[in-house]
């Protein structure tokens, strides 16, 4: 699941017609799950009947949280404390609601525009097993297909030595289904045609057909085991048509001799352990990143690294009343503004997405998560000048922040007496 970037929608109308439907599909099968903003609001919905039974497929596996964090973010523009406070805020989520059997293991950044080595540093130090991408340059991608270094030990730091070594794996085809393969609602490829009854009975030729994707697709890796993913942006909206057909994929593949595939359901976790069993010695990239992205010859993803420059300067804004929070919030009972503090930690989270603070999503997107971090500061205001006067005494001015600044502008509570807070959120006197 994918948070928005599209022109119609905002984060209340991509969960209430795309994602919710995708929960009660999945209760024979194996699902995952990424982004635990999404997660957490149908979480919220759901009665304790429901929550159990959930409990449950993650207990047994059948319902694995990949990544964790409050959202897939971006890897170019956002700061590294704002990576660590959402990644924190999920992870912390999922510990709270389902204890062990809810950490993620593996990190899936999957859609962001390019992977920066700062971040890989991160994910290792969090303790995943490893990381897989979709998208990584043209004619990168190109060479590790011919050269089967498609999956590797990445050491984004050399001073770290084997310590930050870390295992990443790249995607065959982003994160979409193999051409032809695609059964959603938004797709017209052909379905799966088995009964003998009706006219048009394809099974036979699909099943070749699938066979041959993934033969291909084995030519890139270096184990008898690849990773084949089935989904899309904004698929799954009918999840019965997917399973329904894949399940004849397994069927019949399974079934056929001398074809030396077999197909299962899996997730990135159980993938990794079957690599792991492989025992074999994987290529490796030293102390480098994944920028730029190129989707083509000339198609550089590189203006977003400083698109939409003002909505980067309120994320960036946000953060440092998230910051001031954070610390002054340590001097408050634990309960106190709860709340208000929760609400200016979602409002970040979601700003790191991928389609967020990178200016990658459209206006009326960008308008909502602007407002999001309006609301945001205003909660932190109320925790900073409840600390302030806890700390400081009741007669202190109540505090405003001037969020004009950028324009120049200030609204000034008194026309004739003014004061200005600096606030150092540093150990040491400045």
């Amino acid at each position: 699941m994918e948070m928005v970037w599209r022109p119609d929608d905002t984060l209340v109308f991509s969960f209430e017609q795309d994602k919710q439907g995708i929960f009660y599909s999945i209760v024979s099968l194996r699902f995952v799950y990424v982004e635990t903003s999404f997660f957490w609001r149908w979480w919220e919905e759901q009665n304790e009947q429901v929550r159990a039974s959930v409990k449950e497929l993650v207990d047994q596996g059948r319902l694995e949280f990949l990544l964790g964090g409050w959202c897939m973010s971006d890897e170019a523009t956002p700061h590294y404390s704002s990576l660590i406070d959402q990644m924190t805020l999920g992870l912390k989520y999922l510990n709270d609601t389902f204890g062990e059997c809810g950490q993620p293991r593996v990190a899936w950044q999957i859609d962001p525009f390019g992977h920066s080595a700062e971040v890989a540093l991160e994910f290792a130090d969090m303790g995943f097993d490893g990381v897989f991408f979709g998208r990584i340059d043209h004619e990168d991608i190109a060479l590790r297909k011919k050269n089967k270094t498609m999956e590797m030990v990445w050491r984004p730091d050399d001073t770290l030595g084997p310590e930050g070594d870390f295992f990443t794996g790249v995607m065959y085809n982003i994160y979409d289904p193999p051409p032809g393969f695609c059964f959603d609602t938004y797709c017209e490829d052909e379905p799966i045609m088995d009964n003998p009854k009706l006219h048009g009975v394809n099974v036979n030729a699909r099943v070749d057909e699938f066979i041959e994707v993934v033969k291909k697709y084995a030519q890139a890796y270096r184990t008898n085991n690849v990773i084949i993913t089935m989904g899309g942006d904004f698929h799954y909206v009918v999840a019965s048509a997917w399973f329904k057909n894949i399940d004849k994929l397994i069927k019949y593949v399974n079934a056929k001799l001398n074809s030396d595939v077999h197909v299962l359901y899996s997730t990135p976790a159980c993938y990794l352990q079957a690599l792991n069993k492989e025992n074999i010695t994987w290529p490796s990239k030293m102390d480098d990143d994944f920028f730029p992205f190129g989707s083509d010859e000339h198609s550089y993803w590189t203006g977003y690294f400083t698109s939409r420059p003002s909505f980067k300067y309120f994320v960036y804004q946000t953060n440092v009343a998230l910051q001031m929070t954070k610390q002054l919030k340590t001097s408050l009972p634990n309960d106190t503004l709860a709340e208000e503090q929760f609400l200016i930690q979602r409002a970040m989270g979601i700003a790191q997405h991928h389609d967020a603070v990178s200016g990658t999503e459209r206006q009326h997107v960008t308008n909502d998560y602007s407002l999001y971090l309006y609301e945001g500061i205003q909660a932190a205001m109320k925790i900073i000048n409840v600390a302030y006067r806890h700390l400081l005494g009741d007669y202190l001015p109540e505090q405003q922040p001037c969020l004009l600044m950028n324009v120049s502008q200030c609204e000034l509570p008194s026309p004739t007496i003014n004061y200005i807070t600096l606030y150092n959120r540093f150990r040491l006197s400045m």
